[in-house]
């Protein structure tokens, strides 16, 4: 008891103080500059461009590559079911659906696929229409003005 201190009796100066902080400070201000230049540097387009310049050239050719032979694939496999025996099959595979389903003849049933994507698009709608209709409801009601005759 009757220490007065309050623990304090044990830090450096002031002047000492000060110099440490502003030493640290200093070398925050390095790193918080050296961020900002590696900031600018990842936003700049063109130097991105320009440091992965062949890296870009070859997805480009990729792409291209891709492209031509799905334009190939694509060209092929229509010019190979215009043929007459590929078209004759084709009638004949519609014929035996036909007599073995012929309640299915009018309308096909979706795949699975199409039926969830339809389930997915009914809900992304009926929330959107939800949204509205909250927002409406949220919306103060003016009273409309009345003509005076």
């Amino acid at each position: 008891m009757g220490e007065g201190t309050n623990g304090l009796g044990s830090l450096p100066p002031p002047d000492e103080l000060e110099v440490e902080v502003e030493r640290r400070l200093s070398g925050l201000a390095t790193i918080v500059d050296e961020l900002d230049l590696r900031r600018h540097e990842l936003l700049d387009w063109r130097l991105q461009v320009q440091a992965h310049a062949r890296t870009l050239r070859k997805a480009a050719t990729v792409a291209a590559v891709v492209g031509v032979v799905a334009i190939a694939v694509s060209i092929r496999r229509n010019r190979q079911r215009r043929r007459l025996v590929a078209r004759a099959e084709r009638v004949t595979e519609a014929l035996s659906r036909i007599l073995e389903h012929p309640d299915r003849v009018a309308r096909p049933e979706p795949s699975a696929t199409r039926r969830a994507l339809t389930g997915l698009l009914a809900g992304v709608a009926g929330l959107i229409v939800r949204r509205f209709a909250e927002r409406a409801a949220a919306r103060p009601q003016y009273p409309t003005l009345r003509r005076v005759r």
